[in-house]
């Protein structure tokens, strides 16, 4: 007997992610990197034998003509009973493998791939912190590393309800597992129970785009940092074979309150496979002249164009009023005089419509090589850039109480000191007086501009004759 590690009867034999009830199937025809490659112990008719299996994207090798599809199968931590050995169970409608061995590594690797049980084993629910029509979002703590993540719940009874909802949801899983990009939200791991579908991912903490210029002004180079570290996301998608099309304001957000770095692309219900939009492309097009006056349809590229206008002007473009040439955002947008390679970057953005975006000429990575971003762009905090505010507020204030105070002669420390003294003179006409200069503020703030005495390195010259030293107390003889 096979013990499973949380000690319950697995009653689901097949996942809502799951369309195929293969379990083992021929060699595939996409060409197969391989990651991992180990000789590793597997179960074959109630023993085990030595078996090479190698780990290429969602495949696993087990012979020559044999292989496994791993996406949405179950996977699960076992135990052998003999050797006490620790392992993982790939199963699928009744059938099932069971590799031992060295197998941290391919666990790390399965999970993304896979589908778990064990959710509330693993992870600590800490507090619901946001929902959508489909699905409610909770902040979760692993128990071990303690790390935090997002998990998205889905209840599977409303994805039963409606093909296309669990289409789209197959569609975004599909996508995430094959992206690995810091401008864009990663999946971590999928568990799934008989009445709920759990998806581990990124935890953003830091608000959206939309909220963010709500609250503070960015300056040029900040802007610049967003559109570039955007575009980086961007060209994964387009590197993958998929358009956004949601580019937006709340669909750019950032995992961390303070850290521009922390970028990322979210929201992909739109996304659109790149062929299946040359193909709809190709026939709006046999019906249609040009798609180049459609405004139905706006590229990745126009929509990160309207959030840069935004940023930099304030103006609100939307996809039916977007200007055909540069002459025209110039004479919506009153500008006079402009960055060379600024212009630049707009009409590469602005004027690279959905038919063109599909060309490998006007992708976001020929737009990255933009003089521009070729610059040092280094992104300063939020927290920081409101210090530097009110540090610069508090100096202006204080520069204005500067200009208004008053230069006064202290009364204090007034005695005279012997400079220079003849010693056959004991006249005082030579003695100066040692004033010091202080300022009083009108906040009435003494400000000395000399060290006090207790500070200063020099001893404190004295006003008094140098007399020898007389000992004046009367000698005692002591006795033994």
């Amino acid at each position: 007997m096979i013990k499973s590690q949380n000690n319950k009867t697995i009653i689901l034999t097949q996942s809502i992610l799951d369309d195929s009830s293969e379990f083992w199937i021929q060699r595939p025809q996409a060409m197969l990197q391989f990651q991992l490659q180990d000789a590793l112990q597997v179960v074959n008719r109630n023993r085990l034998i030595l078996k090479t299996l190698m780990l290429g994207g969602h495949y696993i090798k087990y012979g020559e003509e044999k292989f496994l599809d791993i996406r949405n199968m179950f996977l699960e931590i076992v135990y052998h009973p003999r050797t006490s050995s620790t392992g993982f169970r790939l199963s699928k409608n009744g059938e099932k493998l069971d590799v031992y061995g060295e197998v941290q590594n391919w666990v790390e690797m399965l999970k993304k791939q896979t589908i778990q049980f064990n959710l509330q084993q693993k992870y600590k629910i800490i507090k619901k912190i946001g929902e959508g029509s489909l699905f409610q979002v909770f902040k979760i703590k692993n128990k071990i590393t303690g790390f935090q993540y997002a998990v998205r719940i889905y209840d599977k009874a409303k994805l039963h309800s409606s093909n296309y909802l669990l289409d789209l949801v197959k569609k975004q899983v599909t996508l995430l597992r094959q992206v690995d990009h810091q401008n864009l939200i990663k999946l971590y791991e999928i568990f799934e129970s008989s009445n709920h579908l759990y998806v581990i991912q990124d935890l953003i903490e830091g608000g959206t785009l939309e909220c963010k210029i709500s609250q503070m002004n960015f300056n040029q180079e900040q802007i610049i940092f967003i559109v570039k570290q955007t575009l980086n996301g961007l060209e994964e998608l387009h590197k993958k074979g998929y358009i956004h099309g949601e580019v937006g304001l709340k669909s750019i957000a950032f995992k961390s309150q303070q850290d521009l770095n922390s970028l990322c692309l979210i929201h992909y219900s739109k996304v659109m496979l790149m062929n299946v939009a040359r193909n709809n492309s190709k026939k709006m097009v046999s019906q249609r002249t040009s798609l180049k006056n459609d405004k139905t349809y706006i590229s990745d590229l126009q929509q990160l164009g309207i959030i840069l206008i935004r940023l930099l002007t304030g103006y609100q473009f939307h996809q039916f009023n977007l200007p055909n040439s540069m002459d025209e955002i110039k004479t919506i947008l009153n500008f006079k005089q402009i960055n060379q390679e600024l212009e630049v970057l707009l009409q590469q953005l602005i004027l690279t419509d959905f038919e063109t975006q599909l060309s490998d000429n006007n992708t976001p990575l020929e737009v990255l090589k933009n003089d521009i971003f070729k610059k040092q762009l280094e992104p300063k905090n939020f927290i920081l850039k409101y210090q530097t505010i009110n540090e610069k507020n508090q100096r202006t204030s204080l520069k204005h109480l500067d200009d208004d105070s008053l230069d006064i002669r202290s009364r204090v420390h007034t005695l005279p000191y012997l400079e220079n003294r003849q010693s056959n003179s004991r006249s005082l006409s030579n003695r100066k007086p040692n004033v010091t200069p202080l300022k009083i503020s009108i906040l009435h703030k003494l400000e000395t501009i000399a060290k006090p005495p207790s500070q200063s390195s020099e001893r404190r010259q004295s006003n008094l004759y140098q007399l020898p030293r007389m000992n004046l107390m009367p000698k005692v003889k002591q006795k033994f």
